[in-house]
């Protein structure tokens, strides 16, 4: 059935709705009435016998009239329910057929500005960059969105990747459940989606235009503005949890400490920041894969990203290697006697994850710019 077959057929629906709640409330007022002055001697003698019977009957017509009246009000509370109902869906209905509308036209224009190469745009991504995830007037404005789309799989099998983070974050603050978690970097909304359905609160901020739409056209929290903007309106203290999945390796190195100086405020005592990057570790991952993306900027250390926790009050809670990548080619390349050594490095762990979490001393440092 079409959209407009569907959308035509509940019109339909709805006015025999309107014309029966028409009718019923035309006759509300019938009851215990009686008929108009007759001009037989049958119908006078009808007319006696009637308000003999409404005599008898004194304490039950008011009720019938009482009765008649309150299913007319609850048929026109469920008739305006249903009409502001239909009216927000076709409204939900109209935003998701804009955005379906802009991602297939979005499909089609994926292309860089004319006589520009890739390489040129990524270097401009870095000079404009105010260190968010940021698509600038070089790039398509989508260009972040459909590469994501690409290269990290389905939203499926991201979200069965993602839900192993929350076994760590409950073995590690099983508080945390009803508290308060901010992500950061939302992308196609996957691991939004799990924190809202667990969270007392759950919001995030993207500085995509279409990622952010995407987010909230199914209904989560999400805020286009940076890191920093979105931590920085956060209460001090107010946050159980704060994800960074994915978006570190995008931000200059001097960003990442303003952002982790006002995540140890933002975060409670005890409360938790979780960071997914890629694993430079990984030879194939360092020299290859992390440069799929453009708007990436350098991979970082499991070692350094440990000291700039630390270094900001956080105690590493867990730090762990995530996301193998396996082939009966690299088994076999493995086994040589002479590669046990360097087999690790290809593999190892496309990804690691550090969390820290925030301990009651933290001092507060201040990062310069």
């Amino acid at each position: 059935m079409s959209d407009k077959t569907l959308s035509d057929q509940i019109a339909a629906d709805l006015l025999r709705f309107r014309f029966s709640y028409e009718r019923l409330f035309s006759l509300r007022s019938l009851v215990g009435r009686n008929p108009p002055n007759p001009g037989t001697l049958r119908a006078r003698i009808g007319v006696y016998a009637v308000k003999i019977v409404q005599r008898l009957l004194f304490w039950y017509t008011p009720q019938i009239q009482a009765f008649h009246h309150a299913v007319v009000q609850h048929q026109e509370s469920l008739f305006t329910l249903i009409e502001n109902g239909l009216e927000r869906e076709a409204q939900r209905f109209r935003q998701h057929h804009d955005l379906v509308q802009s991602i297939a036209k979005s499909k089609l224009n994926r292309s860089f500005a004319v006589g520009e190469s890739p390489a040129t745009s990524a270097a401009t991504a870095i000079r404009h960059s105010n260190g968010d995830r940021v698509a600038p007037d070089e790039l398509t404005a989508d260009f972040h969105f459909w590469l994501q789309d690409k290269f990290r799989g389905s939203e499926e099998e991201t979200t069965s990747k993602l839900r192993n983070h929350l076994d760590r974050i409950f073995e590690l603050h099983p508080e945390a459940k009803e508290g308060v978690w901010l992500d950061i970097g939302a992308g196609r909304g996957e691991w939004l989606k799990l924190a809202s359905a667990i969270a007392g609160e759950a919001k995030g901020c993207d500085t995509g235009e279409l990622s952010t739409a995407y987010c909230q056209n199914q209904g989560l929290a999400v805020e286009r503005c940076g890191a920093i903007d979105f931590l920085a309106g956060q209460a001090p203290r107010s946050a159980d949890v704060i994800t960074v999945i994915h978006v570190a390796e995008h931000w200059p190195s001097e960003y990442l400490l303003k952002f982790m100086r006002i995540a140890c405020r933002t975060l409670k005592d005890g409360g938790l920041v979780l960071l997914e990057t890629p694993n430079p570790a990984n030879l194939a991952m360092a020299t290859s894969d992390f440069w799929l993306d453009p708007t990436h900027i350098r991979p970082i250390p499991r070692r350094y990203l440990h000291f700039v926790l630390e270094y900001f009050g956080m105690e590493i809670a867990l730090s762990e290697e995530i996301n193998y990548r396996d082939s009966q080619q690299l088994r076999d390349f493995a086994n040589l006697p002479w590669m046990s050594d360097i087999a690790p490095r290809f593999l190892g762990a496309q990804d690691y994850v550090i969390v820290g979490r925030r301990r009651s001393d933290a001092q507060e440092h201040s990062v310069g710019g």
